[in-house]
């Protein structure tokens, strides 16, 4: 509790909690004039405090604008008491960021590793065996990225167990036999 509240200026009645004091006053604060950084390095100041000052902060009733209030507290227990928030406040944000980036790894893994996991695995069952229908894709109406890579799968695969009947023959290593793929001059029999 502070030593000394007392009214500052008003144009009502207010009945004092405590008489004012004649302590020496260290530091006086006007939270009436207040900007964020000043207030932020008020703050910052006082918590790097050692000793125990009188300070004096003088501001508007937070139900009566008209009543501005002066208070001397000692320095000491608002100082400890703003450790003991400052270290709460921590604890909250740290368990805050671990169920944020649980909540992303969860979503990330749920929006994109599985589906990535599900075409990859599709494309090594289809290679170990083209004929095997299990391992396509359903369509599952995804749009982006992953859909189109799904949907283009799906495709390729069902264009090389149906080759059309212009398709060249392809052997087992890539391109079709044609003349200009064969650079031996005694494998292609030239015609006189």
């Amino acid at each position: 509790m502070p030593a000394s509240i007392a009214p500052w200026r008003t144009r009502s009645t207010l009945k004092l909690i405590a008489r004012p004091s004649n302590r020496k006053v260290d530091a006086e604060f006007d939270l009436c004039d207040h900007k964020a950084a000043e207030l932020i390095y008020d703050t910052v100041m006082l918590l790097a405090q050692s000793e125990n000052r009188i300070i004096k902060a003088i501001g508007q009733l937070p139900k009566d604008a008209r009543v501005l209030l002066a208070i001397e507290p000692d320095e000491a227990p608002m100082r400890s008491a703003m450790y003991s928030y400052s270290w709460r406040i921590l604890e909250l944000t740290a368990v805050i960021a671990l169920i944020t980036a649980e909540l992303v790894f969860l979503s990330l893994r749920w929006l994109m590793i599985l589906p990535m996991q599900t075409i990859t695995a599709s494309l090594v069952s289809f290679r170990r065996n083209p004929e095997n229908y299990t391992s396509d894709i359903q369509d599952a109406g995804r749009s982006g990225e992953i859909g189109i890579a799904m949907n283009e799968l799906a495709l390729v695969k069902a264009r090389l167990r149906t080759p059309g009947p212009s398709a060249p023959a392809r052997p087992r290593w890539g391109r079709p036999l044609t003349r200009s793929t064969i650079t031996c001059p005694t494998c292609w029999p030239r015609r006189p």
